[in-house]
C-alpha cells in the first residue's frame, strides 16, 4: 500500500516523466513504451519505489540519457496524477491503463486546463474495460486472431477462447499459460493478474521451469532433499 504522504512525491515523479517525453518530441506510443519499462514505475508497482530518488535521476532512467533540471509542465502534472490515481484505484499496471486507454485517446477527451473530477475518470476508465475483454483487447492491438494465439503459444483454442469471453478465465490461468501468452504479445505478466497486490505473493509464479523464481524454489527444495 502506498503511504498517503508519497502519493505527491510520485505524482512528481510521473509528471516530470511526461513533461520530458512531450517537450522532446517523444510519440505518445514511445512515452508510454518508456513509462512502462521504467524501473521506477517497475519498482512502483511492485510496491517497491524510491521516494529518495531524485526527480532528473528517474526520467534519466526511463528515456536513457541525461537531462537538464526539469520544470514539471501542468499537462505533465495532468498526466501524471490522472494516471496514477487511475493506477492506485484499480491497482492495475501502467502497462494494463495504457492498453485501456491510451495517451493519445486520453488527450484527446480530456481538456487538460479545466478541473479534473476524478470520479468520473474512474468511472469513463471502468467503461473502457467494459467494451472487450483483456485478451482481445491485446489480440487487436497486436493484429492477430485468437487461433493464432493458439497455434503460436501451444494453448489449446478451446482455453484461448474460454480466456477471451471473460478475464475471470484469464486471471486464473496457470504462470505456464501466462508466460506463453506474455512471452508472444510482448507485455509484462503483471498485466494478467487481476490485482497489483497478487504480483506482491511470489507463489503465484512458481510453477513453470522457465522462471528463475521457480528454479530458486526447485534448488532450494532438493537442497533440502539432500
Amino acid at each position: 500500500m502506498i503511504k498517503v504522504f508519497y502519493q505527491n512525491d510520485i505524482i512528481d515523479r510521473l509528471a516530470a516523466i511526461f513533461t520530458y517525453g512531450l517537450n522532446n518530441g517523444y510519440s505518445y506510443e514511445t512515452i508510454e513504451e518508456r513509462i512502462i519499462s521504467s524501473p521506477f514505475v517497475n519498482n512502483l508497482e511492485k510496491n517497491e519505489y524510491d521516494i529518495e530518488s531524485k526527480i532528473d535521476k528517474v526520467v534519466e532512467s526511463t528515456f536513457g540519457k541525461l537531462v537538464s533540471p526539469i520544470d514539471i509542465s501542468f499537462r505533465g502534472l495532468f498526466l501524471g496524477e490522472s494516471y496514477f490515481r487511475l493506477f492506485l484505484y484499480f491497482n492495475k499496471s501502467f502497462e494494463y491503463l495504457f492498453l485501456y486507454w491510451p495517451l493519445s485517446n486520453f488527450v484527446e477527451e480530456y481538456n487538460i486546463y479545466h478541473e479534473m473530477d476524478f470520479s468520473n475518470l474512474r468511472r469513463d476508465f471502468l467503461l473502457q474495460t467494459k467494451e472487450t475483454t483483456l485478451l482481445r483487447k491485446l489480440a487487436s492491438k497486436k493484429q492477430l486472431k485468437l487461433v493464432e494465439i493458439s497455434k503460436l503459444t501451444g494453448i489449446n483454442i478451446n482455453t484461448i477462447d474460454k480466456y477471451s469471453r471473460d478475464d475471470k478465465y484469464l486471471y486464473g490461468a496457470s504462470y505456464s499459460n501466462i508466460y506463453k501468452l506474455s512471452s508472444l504479445l510482448k507485455v509484462k505478466e503483471n498485466i494478467f493478474l487481476p490485482s497489483l497486490e497478487v504480483y506482491l505473493d511470489k507463489t503465484v509464479f512458481l510453477d513453470h521451469e522457465s522462471n528463475n523464481d521457480y528454479k530458486n524454489y526447485l534448488g532450494l527444495f532438493f537442497c533440502v532433499l539432500l
